[in-house]
């Protein structure tokens, strides 16, 4: 790719195709995704990945099973209400010591 002279004053402009590091050309990586370089970060990202899914997972089961065993929807509200309170509780305390 040549560059090519501009309209008035003659100077060059660069194209519009930005240029990697390596001189190459190409498209720049997106600065967002550099984390995702380091194998231990993309190895802590699965495991958290894993382990929010494994807690949702949880929290569905225990209101399931409350609900087929009780056929109640305010014992399946207080369930759910009882796994916010402790963690709306406990929350400032943990965020102080921390």
């Amino acid at each position: 790719m040549t560059p090519f002279m501009g309209p008035r004053d003659g100077t060059p402009e660069s194209s519009a195709e930005p240029v990697a590091a390596d001189g190459q050309g190409g498209a720049l990586p997106s600065p967002g995704l550099a984390p995702l370089r380091h194998p231990s970060f993309g190895m802590f990202l699965l495991s958290r990945l894993c382990s929010v899914s494994a807690t949702q997972m949880v929290s569905v089961a225990i209101g399931w099973q409350v609900y087929e065993r009780t056929g109640d929807a305010m014992a399946l509200g207080l369930t759910g209400l009882a796994q916010f309170a402790t963690m709306a509780l406990l929350a400032p305390i943990t965020a102080s010591t921390a």
